[in-house]
């Protein structure tokens, strides 16, 4: 609903864990990151410029099941980890 690099870079010395998930700029839809409007690989780089190293959780939304939310979570899991170039977020 704002801008998300602007957040991070405000909050960057209070982030202690994060919840994850995107939207389609309209309100709180909380999709699986890469199915919204986030730019996540700009969002993954302010991430690591201020050093956040704690959880990323996703918090979505089961409007199709668990099943198919599952197979999305894990589709965004790969995404993210492609974007920021690393798979020590999930740890």
């Amino acid at each position: 609903m704002g801008d998300v690099v602007d957040a991070i870079e405000t909050l960057s010395g209070h982030l202690v864990t994060t919840h994850v998930h995107d939207n389609r700029g309209r309100r709180d839809d909380h999709l699986p990151p890469f199915e919204g409007v986030i730019e996540w690989p700009t969002a993954l780089m302010a991430l690591q410029k201020v050093g956040y190293d704690g959880i990323m959780m996703l918090e979505l939304a089961g409007i199709d099941g668990p099943a198919s939310m599952l197979e999305r979570a894990q589709r965004s899991r790969t995404q993210i980890e492609q974007a920021a170039g690393t798979a020590e977020s999930w740890s």
